[in-house]
């Protein structure tokens, strides 16, 4: 965990230990540093966990639940252990522990010390780049151990900030900075678990958290109980690079001002509370704003438990996200507006900054709540007419005939560096037409002048209850329409292999020609595809566009399709191919690691690394892959003992301790990953001196 999950306690009055503060974490003797003084009140005691070990950063020094369990005093009683190690917060059911394990974890001793522990019952989560996931998650958590309110300010009954609801409200406060859930952060917020009395009060030198309601003065609509504001605000971004030579972006001067999804670009974020009294914030219309371009990549988040992975590759073919704001009502009572100020399309290599937005905002009176859902939006039209350039939306509502339907049509030059985003409110019948389940009517308008260079359209209707339907065209927007003609036949071929085993890459080669003719097709986009893997490519000069899918797919006998799609342009039809490809289960290897000579020397109460499994993938470097995290069997001569995981390097980690080998002995260790359905068994023999 970075230095300021410990420095956030600074301002609380709170002590922290620099000594255990460690650029390069290692504990040499864990022990006595965790035991030099009578008591800490609380103990970030970061590294690798098992439910009953913590392993230091250096991967060699260890310190187990039990030597807690010994101590005879009660310096960990009112104490609180909170970490962000993977399965710190796993408990062990003694009946189920093999007779190796440690069956004491650090939940149950810490809890039978009067001790009380935070901790991940699963995989917890760092970023490659910023604080974020689980580091977030504990960063809040330690800061609201200084409060005394509740997230909306009030202060509580009894004047007192406890454990439990310190968790809480860090969750609480976790989802409503984000743009969108993602999976990761579902999990990072459901592991974290709290073992004690959730009542516990904390003391520290409180803070004073600011007020939540904000003074913003919204005006009525012609919706009855929807009122309206809207936001104006200017962004200046400043670039910063990563330790690997990435770039992103923070603004307006805050460092912490950025959202980091998972495998997606980090984006500067700016977020503000529109909490009100009297009304629920809905949603909100993008109404304008001005943007320039500039050549770019912006770093990828990788989330990370161990090692910072290699970075992904992104790809997407317009500038997303297509509408980068969110109003986020995660928080009980409270309504966050995240904002994004940038957008990346990564086919192009552009980032778009936004210098500033115009957005409106939408509130409902809770006493005209409805159960109605956003419009449903059809038929995007933007066509050129004698009047200029004609945006046209097929609306179907649902409250009533009459309902009041807020809609327009937004726009930015297409191929400008440097524009402004302008919105123009579509009209259309005052009724909407019953057609049995809900109401329809089409609305439109003229956006812009005759003379106009091309332009690009999304779509935006916002019903009575506030609530906001959105066309983007997944995030490409709507070009102007083209007269209909004739379009030119075309064929594809694909080749592509007819056998591969589990994770290979597979490299495939789709041609693209005119049917009659025969001759290429050049700059076209050909969409490439084995079930989730998917990559597109542009044909070179030959008509040609290859690449290379990854056969992640469950092996059997019955073959799986390879397809290769062109969608229709100006002046070509569409066309497809595909071709069966036979997945079979992958080889493994497993290399034992640091053997001088021919054995690996340990001591008693250490650990070394003693293999590495790898995947014998097919691939363009000819490299095996490491298989991280997944489970090996450990047999001591031919009788099995356990089961250990590899690390994220695909490392066996071997503990003499735990399997009960004492100093002088001299064993037969074998690693065996088990056959299962993707792949085949891997066994190697390793001869181990513990010391």
């Amino acid at each position: 965990m970075k230095r300021r999950t410990f420095l956030t306690f600074l301002g609380g009055g709170l002590v922290v230990a620099a000594a255990l503060v460690l650029g390069a974490f290692r504990w040499l003797t864990p022990s006595a540093k965790i035991h030099s003084v009578k008591r800490y009140d609380v103990i970030a005691a970061q590294g690798h966990y098992t439910a009953y070990r913590l392993l230091a950063a250096d991967e060699r020094t260890h310190f187990y639940a039990t030597e807690i369990a010994q101590l005879g005093d009660d310096r960990y009683e009112g104490s609180l252990w909170a970490t962000i190690g993977c399965h710190s917060g796993h408990n062990l059911v003694d009946a189920e522990a093999t007779a190796w394990s440690h069956k004491r974890s650090f939940a149950e001793t810490l809890l039978s010390h009067g001790g009380s522990l935070v901790g991940g019952t699963g995989y917890q989560y760092g970023d490659s780049v910023l604080l974020k996931n689980s580091e977030q998650l504990y960063v809040h958590l330690f800061d609201e151990l200084r409060y005394t309110q509740d997230l909306s300010s009030k202060t509580y009954p009894d004047g007192v900030m406890t454990v439990g609801r310190a968790l809480v409200n860090a969750k609480s406060r976790y989802v409503g900075d984000l743009l969108t859930v993602r999976g990761i952060d579902e999990k990072a917020i459901g592991v974290a678990t709290l073992y004690g009395l959730p009542m516990m009060p904390v003391h520290a030198v409180t803070a004073v958290r600011e007020a939540a309601i904000a003074k913003i003065d919204f005006a009525p609509t012609a919706a009855k109980g929807l009122t309206a504001t809207t936001l104006t605000r200017s962004y200046g971004f400043v670039s910063k690079t990563t330790d690997t030579g990435e770039m992103y972006f923070v603004v307006n001067g805050a460092e912490d001002s950025t959202t980091a999804r998972p495998l997606r670009p980090v984006l500067p974020a700016v977020v503000q509370d529109l909490t009100t009294a009297g009304g629920i914030v809905t949603d909100a219309i993008w109404m304008g704003g001005s943007y320039e371009e500039q050549p770019g990549t912006l770093a990828v988040a990788r989330p990370v438990t161990e090692r910072v992975p290699k970075a992904p590759k992104y790809r997407n073919e317009a500038f997303l996200p297509a509408v980068p704001f969110r109003i986020n009502q995660f928080l009980p009572g409270q309504q966050r507006f995240v904002v994004t100020p940038m957008q990346f399309n990564a086919l192009t290599g552009t980032i778009r900054r936004w210098k500033s937005t115009e957005i409106k905002v939408l509130r409902r009176d809770p006493s005209n709540a409805t159960p109605h859902d956003a419009p449903l939006l059809t038929e995007p039209r933007v066509e050129r007419k004698s009047g200029g350039v004609e945006a046209s939306i097929t609306v179907r509502h649902y409250a009533s005939a009459d309902e009041p339907i807020e809609a327009y049509a937004s726009f930015i030059p297409a191929s400008e560096k440097e524009g402004t985003l302008r919105s123009t409110r579509l009209r259309g019948p005052e009724l909407g037409r019953p057609d049995g389940r809900s109401f329809v009517r089409t609305l439109s308008a003229v956006i812009a002048e005759a003379g106009t260079s091309d332009v690009r359209v999304f779509f935006q209707v916002a019903g009575a209850n506030g609530r906001v339907a959105r066309l983007t065209n997944g995030g490409r927007l709507y070009p102007i329409e083209r007269p209909a003609g004739a379009k030119t036949a075309t064929i594809l071929r694909l080749d592509s292999p007819s056998e591969a085993a589990h994770r290979d890459r597979v490299r495939v080669r789709a041609a693209l020609t005119e049917r009659l003719t025969g001759r290429p097709i050049a700059r076209a986009r050909v969409l490439l595809r084995l079930a989730s893997s998917r990559i597109w490519k542009e044909t070179n000069g030959e008509g040609v566009a290859e690449a290379e899918l990854i056969a992640n797919v469950l092996p059997r006998d019955e073959p799986y399709l390879v397809v290769a799609s062109f969608v229709e342009d100006d002046t070509h039809s569409s066309s497809a191919a595909s071709a069966p490809l036979r997945v079979r289960r992958a080889r493994v290897r497993i290399v034992p690691g640091r053997i001088v000579p021919g054995r690996i020397d340990i001591a008693t109460n250490g650990s070394d690394f003693v293999a590495t499994v790898l995947h014998e993938a097919r691939s363009a470097t000819g490299v095996p892959s490491p298989l991280g995290e997944r489970p090996v069997e450990i047999l001591l001569g031919d009788a099995p003992k356990g089961i250990a995981i590899t690390n994220p390097a695909s490392e066996v980690l071997f503990a003499p301790a735990e399997f009960g080998l004492a100093g002088g002995t001299l064993t037969r260790v074998v690693v065996r990953l088990r056959p299962n359905a993707r792949y085949e068994e891997g066994v190697a023999e390793i001869s181990i001196q513990v010391r």
